[in-house]
């Protein structure tokens, strides 16, 4: 049947009842008029009030709303609704994706972006049929995880399926066999081949479904963590329908091959051969009963350069460009930082290069590594510096304790380009005695922790010229470190609801159960790890560790514990058995490895056994198993997830602790298997998960002061352990240099208005915090910097850094900061909006009074205050903190733009005015709609509070789609006024729509930011007083950031 669509919209199933007189409508396509009854029928309100108004719209514009709307904003349509009802998964929606169609055809492509993962439309298909075949070439551990909550849930309910795989290239993985094996529900059998020619490609889902509702998806994807989620893959989804049979014929085949003799059935036997054989790894003539095996080399040795180190090389030569002659590179431990300093040193083509590090280890792995970059060097250029009678070359490397005792009778300019490992420790009296001294072209350091400075500005140091900054999450999204499939398992074996207020002792009687080992064994065995296990599992104490270990070896586990009971020469003993894959060591397990900072390549099993006490704490844990390893594909983690009022700390600890932005954007999170991550990660949670971890964040008031100091009580313990300084205090540059720092925009803007407020009231002030807060002036002046930050006003806080450390500064002086710190050229727009910060700034008042002076004549901003020695070096850390934290959140390319807007940033209402260059008062953007200079800016709440909004103001906005938005203008506004043809006629006059969206207006005490969604452009209008629009986004939504705003 061929589709004309401009009379049909959509095509039904058969024996589908579309209305409430139970009519019955044979599988057939649609009219229009048929299509806007089919939905008006299901008793969506709203909806039927909006499709009545597109009667008069094209039929393409029609079909495209009814497609958007309902997998958008309805979040339920009839199929789903009758699929809860007749499979009894209501308890399962939080499985189900909320734009899950049945009558739908699409291509699924594995796009981060709009998170259209093949593994979630397996998730949603399988959850929803009454049966299912799948037929694919291979089956592998890693795509077999990311399913095993979905078929537990499977063999729950009784969904039995079939699943046909082969042995083909050896690909398959008899642990993943094994798994399989465990589902009584699911029956598995191997197509073997006779012989080489007899390929098998074959990769289909078929889902049957009463009712003629089944679908299939066939394409390219076999069961791997790459083909569901992470790779280039083409997959078609459709489904039963009466214009084709491809349903009915893929069954029929399917049905063919289930009987074929070369189809065998899967068991032991079977499995334990296959093991055998890929144990052997010998190469044999494919026949019956053997398995195929190819094998493929590198013919390749070159080394090419990484996402980071490409960025990290263009941003180095174009501050060379600039001007520059030092520059701090910050990149995590594992993602090559030695080979990125290598390849600057190609490009930049030096005569000569000087290599410093503090160990003789790192010296020879630095050389190494150069060799391997310069290829064509003699290896009598390569030499290590061991005294003042060695000679020089090309390539010299040095230890810092060598170098620094000779470093006088040097000559200045000796090295063209200097790169000193370990850069955090440059401000020691060694390195800086050095650095002093020696005067090359350029200076480059290399540091994985600018947390553990010697409390010095290292910032300040590399001229704050930062050419890259990769931490964990963006070594994850870059492919540096080792994906991680993050598996969150609902723990019923330990009730703490019953038990508020339990002491640490009663935790641990409640972990420490035989039921308990038991059940995190069974679970264990669900999954596939990569290679033979060795895992890491975090306990709640000593105690607790003990005993998992006592228990594990009784089950015939060979594990270990440490505490800090072990020496030094115990530890290092059980960390070199745990690497080497001779040794029979599966696990460890411990409480406080992480605090020793070790990094253990070989871990492919993180175990969180005790309830997450710290987000921050959790990060650095799992952290630990991310490097990578020859042969390790994944790491798994699994989390065993108890009912305490904690269990909100996990979202954060996943997302990110600088990204937690309030309870709507975690519950968005939580219910969108955190799709927003890398791809390169994959978070699944039960169920029964899902929904404590919700029912906490609901409970849990975020700005609180009691939340907030709990938060950074945490933080400063980790960042003690990790400088390994007992009695460190925070300083706002720890913000910055730990990745995993609390939000700054949750943590001050509650009841602490600045860091020594916060670092008071945790107890833990420095002596520059009380002489902060001793006098009012100086404690009025750190809440004025901290109102600032997050940074999204650059100019603003650089005025008052620069004036307080200058008692005068000129509109000159900070362009000309700006550029050589940024290196960047700012054009004439920019420097008027340094003017106005300047000004802005000359206005503040303390206690009623002007603090400021601006001459307005010469461009100068003057200070009358009078700051010691002490908080001058304070604000030195704020301004490292200002121009790093803005570099690494911030393309500095805005800053020539009219408007210094990112897509999909957020901000206030002041901000958005400064950004846009707004030459008055930033307090009068007040309202929902502020037009300046042919701009028009939108600013939209969802959700409107009906107990504190009048009426005529609860107006009617909403994303039709990712791509539309309903808009209604302010109730005075006609089609016909001044304002409404300037809606309708914006592209005529050359105006821009600027649209900014926030879900609602508080949170928790907390103003929210808005979105900014971008520029629109108009589509339609209906009414007066006020107008409802249509606009179209130039840039459709993300698909995590749309759940967020429509939760």
């Amino acid at each position: 049947m061929e589709q004309n669509f401009k009379d049909h919209l959509l095509e039904t199933p058969a024996d589908y009842k579309v209305n409430p007189e139970q009519i019955l409508i044979n599988n057939k396509l649609l009219t229009k008029e048929e299509s806007i009854q089919y939905f008006l029928n299901s008793y969506e309100q709203k909806v039927s009030q909006e499709l009545s108004e597109y009667l008069d719209q094209s039929s393409i514009e029609l079909a495209e709303y009814i497609s958007n709307r309902t997998s958008q904003s309805i979040k339920s349509i009839p199929f789903r609704l009758s699929l809860y009802g007749n499979k009894s998964i209501e308890k399962y929606r939080h499985e189900l994706t909320n734009d899950f169609q049945l009558l739908e055809s699409k291509l699924i492509t594995n796009d981060h972006q709009s998170g259209n993962y093949l593994i979630n439309h397996l998730k949603n298909e399988l959850l929803t049929c009454d049966s299912f075949d799948i037929i694919v070439s291979f089956i592998r551990g890693s795509g077999l995880n990311m399913l095993v909550n979905t078929l537990n849930i499977l063999r729950e309910i009784g969904i039995q399926g079939r699943i046909i795989t082969s042995t083909y290239m050896n690909v398959t993985e008899p642990k993943a066999l094994s798994t399989l094996l465990n589902y009584s529900n699911i029956k598995v059998k191997v197509y073997q081949s006779s012989k080489a020619t007899d390929s098998f490609h074959t990769k289909a889902y078929v889902f049957h479904r009463k009712n003629h509702l089944s679908s299939v998806i066939v394409g390219s994807s076999n069961i791997s963590a790459a083909a569901l989620k992470t790779g280039e893959e083409w997959n078609i989804r459709t489904f039963e329908k009466a214009s084709d049979s491809i349903y009915l014929k893929m069954m029929n085949r399917f049905n063919k091959l289930w009987s074929d003799d070369k189809t065998k059935e899967v068991n032991e036997e079977f499995i334990k051969k296959y093991a055998n054989y890929m144990d052997n790894g010998k190469v044999i003539r494919p026949y019956i009963n053997s398995f195929n095996i190819s094998k493929t080399e590198n013919l390749t040795n070159e080394i090419k350069p990484n996402s980071m180190q490409k960025t990290a090389i263009e941003n180095l030569l174009n501050s060379i460009t600039k001007g520059h002659k030092r520059g701090l590179a910050i990149a995590a431990t594992g993602t090559g930082k030695t080979y990125l300093s290598a390849m600057c040193a190609q490009q930049v083509e030096p005569e000569n290069v000087l290599f410093i590090a503090h160990r003789i280890e790192l010296l020879e792995g630095a050389i190494r590594t150069f060799k391997n970059i310069f290829k064509d060097e003699p290896v009598e250029n390569f030499v290590i510096y061991k005294g003042p009678n060695r000679e020089f070359s090309k390539f010299t490397f040095a230890s810092v304790q060598s170098l620094a005792n000779d470093v006088d009778n040097l000559d200045p300019q000796l090295f063209d380009f200097i790169i000193i490992d370990e850069f955090h420790h440059a401000t020691a009296s060694t390195y800086m005695k050095i650095i002093d001294h020696l005067q090359p072209n350029f200076l480059l350091g290399l540091t994985a922790t600018p947390e553990r400075t010697d409390n010095g500005d290292i910032y300040g140091l590399a001229e704050y010229n930062i050419i890259v900054d990769v931490r964990l999450k963006h070594a994850l999204e870059s492919e540096l470190l080792v994906p991680f499939q993050y598996y969150g398992i609902s723990d019923n074996t330990v009730d703490f609801a019953i038990n508020k207020g339990i002491n640490e002792k009663d935790i641990i009687k409640l972990l420490s159960t035989n039921t308990r080992v038991d059940f995190v064994i069974e679970k264990m065995s669900q999954y596939t790890l990569s290679g033979s296990m060795k895992g890491l599992a975090f306990c709640q104490n000593k105690e607790h560790a003990k005993y998992m270990n006592e228990e594990f070896l009784k089950r015939g586990f060979n594990s270990q514990v440490l505490t800090s009971e072990n020496s030094d020469i115990e530890r290092l003993a059980a960390i070199r058995k745990l690497e080497d894959e001779e040794d029979p060591l599966e696990i460890i397990f411990i409480v406080d490895l992480f605090n020793e900072g070790i990094d253990i390549p070989k871990v492919n099993l993180v175990l969180f056994l005790r309830p997450t006490e710290s987000a921050i704490i959790f990060t650095q844990q799992l952290g630990r198993g991310l490097r990578k390893f020859e042969g390790k594909e994944y790491l798994t983690v699994l989390d065993f997830v108890t009912n305490d009022r904690k269990s909100y700390l996990v979202p954060i600890a996943l997302s990110g602790n600088k990204e937690f932005g309030g309870k709507e954007k975690l519950k968005s999170l939580v219910e969108n298997n955190f799709n927003n991550l890398s791809e390169n990660v994959h978070i699944e949670m039960d169920y029964k998960t899902k929904e404590r971890i919700l029912k906490a964040i609901d409970q849990q008031d975020f700005m609180s002061s009691e939340f907030i100091k709990k938060e950074i009580k945490q933080f400063l313990e980790v960042v003690r352990i990790e400088t390994k300084q007992a009695e460190k205090k925070l300083s706002i540059l720890d913000f910055y240099n730990f990745e995993d720092a609390p939000n700054l925009s949750i943590v001050f803007k509650g009841t602490y208005q600045s860091l020594p407020a916060l670092n008071k009231a945790i107890k833990e002030a420095r002596a520059i915090d009380e002489k902060i807060l001793k006098e009012p002036i100086t404690k009025w002046l750190f809440e004025e910097l901290t109102k600032l930050i997050p940074i999204k006003r650059l100019y603003d806080i650089l005025s008052i850094l620069l004036v307080l450390k200058n008692q005068a500064i000129s509109l000159d002086d900070i362009q000309k900061f700006i550029e050589h710190t940024f290196s960047i050229s700012l054009n004439q727009q920019a420097r008027t909006k340094i003017e106005l910060a300047m000004k802005r700034t000359s206005k503040l008042q303390y206690q009623k009074q002007m603090v400021f002076n601006w001459n307005e004549e010469e461009q100068i901003l003057e200070n009358p205050i009078v700051l010691d020695n002490d908080i001058i070096r304070e604000l030195d850390d704020y301004l490292s903190f200002v121009v790093a934290s803005y570099q690494q959140e911030i393309d500095v390319k805005l800053l020539n733009q009219e408007e210094e807007l990112e897509l999909y940033k957020e901000y206030s209402r002041i901000e958005v005015a400064a950004l846009v260059g707004f030459d008055k008062d930033l307090s009068s953007w007040r309202d929902g709609v502020k037009q300046y200079k042919g701009n028009h800016y939108l600013f939209v709440n969802l959700e409107k509070d009906q107990n504190n909004v009048e009426e005529h103001l609860l107006y009617d906005d909403y994303f039709i789609s990712s791509e539309y938005f309903h808009w209604q203008s302010q109730n005075k506004t006609s089609q016909q006024s001044p304002t409404g043809q300037q809606y309708i006629n914006h592209k005529r006059d050359n105006h821009k729509i600027h649209l900014f969206v926030r879900r609602k207006n508080t949170e928790d005490k907390r103003t929210l930011p808005f979105y900014y969604v971008g520029q629109v452009d108009f589509v339609s209008a209906k009414g007066n007083n006020p107008i409802s629009i249509v606009w179209k986004l130039q840039q459709p939504v993300p698909k995590e950031i749309l759940n967020e705003l429509e939760y």
